[in-house]
């Protein structure tokens, strides 16, 4: 097999050999029937598995809300209590007759 692939690649090859111990023995993998498979934690009322990224978005999300309700309170109590007046340019300008001073 190495013969070919320098042929193919005109001697530009790199071949790399791995052994194995052979005291560990071949590596075997059991299978069980279907129809054993315990039943028994169908029932056991486990909650599903969160992202692993659930509790940086949690924080993030909390923090947001808890930043926007801060700012809207303010400017909402900033705007409750303006008291523009009848001294305001707006109100002098809208009326039909202009005051004067």
């Amino acid at each position: 097999m190495t013969d070919d692939f320098r042929k193919l690649y005109k001697d530009n090859v790199v071949v790399e050999v791995l052994t194995v111990n052979p005291g560990l023995g071949i590596y075997v993998r059991k299978t069980r029937s279907l129809m054993a498979v315990d039943d028994s934690n169908v029932n056991i009322n486990l909650s599903k598995d969160y992202d692993e990224n659930y509790p940086a978005i949690f924080n993030i999300i909390l923090w947001l809300m808890i930043v926007m309700f801060v700012v809207i309170f303010g400017v909402s109590y900033g705007m409750w209590n303006i008291d523009p007046g009848r001294d305001s340019i707006i109100y002098r300008m809208t009326t039909t007759r202009l005051k004067k001073d």
